[in-house]
């Protein structure tokens, strides 16, 4: 195939067919062909070309996962953005893996007969390990005998906004229960567990502050490997739960913070040493309470900022019904 010019200037393509003729002894004594005028298939090539370049352009760089996966969910096709959400370095490994490790919630698929599109949340886990939500919007495109050829979609990462869910029904949760609980220590205990649904709570204890006696009680303690007697007061003048008590300020200690802070003498070990612990102060008009703390012994990289504001907001809550139980007694 190659362009020609017509007379008029404009250019053509043509496409060429040779073959040659031969004579009785089998020598070639001329070639025949045939050209053709391809211009238009070459002109629909070209747009079909430039549609597609258009399409994996704008694909490549949605910041949401576009894909097309086979009826059983093997991919045929992703964008960048879906292979680094799915915890890959580049669209070729995972369409090399064939398929994700997505995890549906309710277990049920969506209905995508004929041309519906269906709209489902679905938790994935990425190659790490790491969890989170999506929403997953497909359609599915069937032959003329109903069976699926293939299913196209859009996945976005929804996990802030199912986190902001969760955590809104946890602060309502312990709002409620701060009205109805028997007792203190039943409060908080099950404080600790609506808790426990959004942040690591295995190592978590309530101190409340005597002032009086300088001294902590824990009418909450849970504790992989310590144990403190509720009914005891425990003096930890420079511990870490003295420390956010006294500066009124939620803190995240990591063992770097924690350095710092033995280095200008502000605190020192109490009960076994754990690489992450998290503070947030019990404050009320009156001052500050006490303290609610969480802490891990085997993962340095257990919680965020994210946790210690989610933990600070709690406090704030727990706080609140601690106060309104001491005024009622």
């Amino acid at each position: 195939e190659y362009r020609v010019a017509r007379p008029d200037g404009t250019i053509a393509w043509a496409g060429e067919r040779g073959f040659p003729i031969h004579d009785q002894a089998g020598s070639v004594v001329l070639v025949a062909g045939i050209v053709t005028d391809v211009t238009e298939r070459k002109s629909v090539e070209a747009a079909l070309r430039a549609s597609e370049e258009k399409y994996k352009s704008l694909s490549d760089n949605l910041p949401v996962g576009i894909y097309r996966t086979t009826g059983d969910g093997r991919f045929l096709h992703a964008n960048p953005a879906l292979a680094k959400l799915l915890g890959w370095d580049d669209v070729a490994g995972l369409l090399a893996a064939g398929r994700s490790q997505g995890i549906a919630r309710d277990g049920a698929s969506p209905d995508l007969g004929g041309d519906r599109v269906a709209t489902r949340e679905i938790r994935f886990v990425s190659r790490d390990g790491r969890e989170f939500w999506v929403s997953d919007t497909g359609r599915a495109v069937l032959d003329e005998h109903g069976a699926v050829l293939w299913i196209d979609g859009i996945v976005e990462d929804i996990t802030e906004r199912k986190q902001a869910e969760r955590l809104h029904e946890v602060l309502s949760s312990i709002s409620e229960l701060a009205m109805t609980a028997a007792d203190l220590r039943d409060f908080l205990f099950q404080v600790r567990s609506l808790l426990g649904d959004v942040i690591d709570t295995t190592n978590f204890y309530v101190a409340l502050y005597d002032p009086s006696a300088g001294a902590y009680r824990f009418p909450c303690y849970a504790d992989q490997f310590d144990d403190v007697d509720e009914a005891t007061l425990e003096k930890l003048g420079d511990s870490l739960t003295d420390y956010v008590r006294r500066t009124g300020r939620p803190l995240l200690v990591d063992k770097a913070v924690e350095a710092e802070l033995r280095a200008e003498g502000e605190v020192q070990l109490y009960g076994t040493d754990s690489p992450v612990w998290l503070g947030a102060p019990l404050v009320t008009d009156h001052g500050v309470i006490g303290v609610m703390a969480v802490q891990s012994y085997e993962d340095p990289l257990r919680y965020t900022r994210a946790d210690l504001q989610l933990l600070n907001l709690a406090a704030g809550y727990v706080a609140a019904a601690i106060e309104r139980r001491r005024a009622q007694d």
